[in-house]
C-alpha cells in the first residue's frame, strides 16, 4: 500500500500452498483499506474458492492404488530429526501418512511424471510431496520435502 506509506512483510512457512499467503494478504488489504471490513464475507469467498479449486482438481488425483505396488511401503519409519511416521494402506487401497500430530491421505497426481511421488491431501501440509521409493539396499524409504529440505525416513523394523 505505497499510496498510504505502508509496507508489510509477512513470512509464511508453507510449501506448495498459497492459502496462508492469500489469507494474510487479504486480511491486511481488508483491514487497511476498508474501515468496515466484512470478515464473514471474506471467509465465505475463501471457502468458495477452495471448494471450486478442489472440484476442478477432482479428476487430477488418484486416490487408490494397486495393492502390490503400495504394500511394501506400509510400515513405521523413523527420521533422526522428525521422529516416526506411519504409512498405512486403507481398506480400499488408499494410502495414509500418520505423523502423530496429523494424519493425511496420500494421493498421486495424473499430471505428475514421477510414479514415486505422492501429495499430502489434507492440512496442515496439503500439497507437500512425499516420495515412496526403495533404497540401494532394497528397503523402502519415505522422503518428504524438496531439495535442501528433504527428510528421509527409514523402516524401524
Amino acid at each position: 500500500m505505497p499510496d498510504r506509506g505502508i509496507g508489510i512483510v509477512v513470512l509464511v512457512n508453507q510449501q506448495a500452498s498459497g492459502a496462508p499467503s492469500l489469507i494474510t494478504s487479504g486480511f491486511f488489504s481488508s483491514a487497511l483499506a476498508d474501515p468496515e471490513p466484512d470478515a464473514p464475507g471474506e471467509v465465505d469467498i475463501i471457502a468458495t474458492t477452495i471448494a471450486e479449486n478442489r472440484a476442478r482438481a477432482e479428476d487430477t488425483f488418484i486416490r487408490t492404488f494397486d495393492a502390490e505396488t503400495i504394500a511394501p511401503f506400509a510400515g513405521v519409519y523413523a527420521n533422526p530429526v522428525l521422529g516416526e511416521v506411519t504409512v498405512a494402506v486403507t481398506r480400499d487401497n488408499g494410502l495414509t501418512f500418520d505423523a502423530g500430530e496429523f494424519v493425511t491421505a496420500l494421493w498421486h497426481s495424473t499430471e505428475q511424471d514421477d510414479a514415486d511421488v505422492y501429495f499430502m491431501a489434507d492440512p496442515p501440509l496439503a500439497g507437500d510431496r512425499v516420495r515412496l521409493t526403495l533404497g540401494e539396499d532394497g528397503d523402502p524409504r519415505v522422503v518428504i520435502g524438496l531439495g535442501l529440505t528433504e527428510y528421509t525416513f527409514t523402516p524401524t523394523k
